[in-house]
């Protein structure tokens, strides 16, 4: 709830996602981004580093529901990292 305690909050679907939040009820998610197995991406590091949801969800911002707009490969996030000069230690990401 990080993002949607100020996003969209008036959007039917973040009330709906708040209400789950705030009575502690799993959320029935449709999942939008798949990611293999032995991958570890907490957004968590992103966001402690400044970087802009719209760097890896272009639009996202104007979309009435998430939906997958980038290949999340491997090229992908080791291109951000080293124009970012962060870390492409393996353990970084795969666990």
């Amino acid at each position: 709830m990080i993002c949607h305690r100020v996003i969209a909050v008036d959007r039917p679907e973040i009330q709906k996602l708040a209400k789950f939040w705030k009575e502690k009820k799993p959320i029935p998610w449709n999942r939008v981004t798949d990611l293999p197995d032995h991958t570890y991406f907490p957004h968590k590091r992103m966001v402690n580093a400044g970087v802009p949801c719209l760097t890896c969800h272009p639009g996202i911002d104007k979309a009435e529901a998430a939906v997958q707009k980038r290949d999340f490969t491997m090229g992908f996030c080791m291109d951000c990292h080293r124009k970012r000069s962060v870390s492409i230690d393996c353990w970084t990401c795969h666990i």
